[in-house]
């Protein structure tokens, strides 16, 4: 067995732990996020309009008569 299938598989070994010991009753705890201000959702619909705008500007327009797909 090489050095990195030992490496290999102690990390495997590690995370295969990790995840079987996260859902007993003493597993350690993170917090929630906070939820986003409302401020913060009103610029960011503002930030998207912005960029739809200069999306629609900078697209080229198709001619009527021509298949646009390819």
């Amino acid at each position: 067995m090489d050095t990195t299938d030992a490496l290999g598989m102690n990390m495997a070994l590690n995370a295969m732990m990790r995840d079987v010991t996260s859902a007993q009753p003493g597993a350690p705890i993170r917090p929630d996020r906070p939820s986003r201000t409302p401020r913060a959702a009103g610029a960011r619909r503002a930030i998207a309009r912005a960029l739809h705008t200069v999306a629609d500007r900078v697209e080229p327009r198709t001619n009527p008569g021509t298949c646009a797909t390819a």
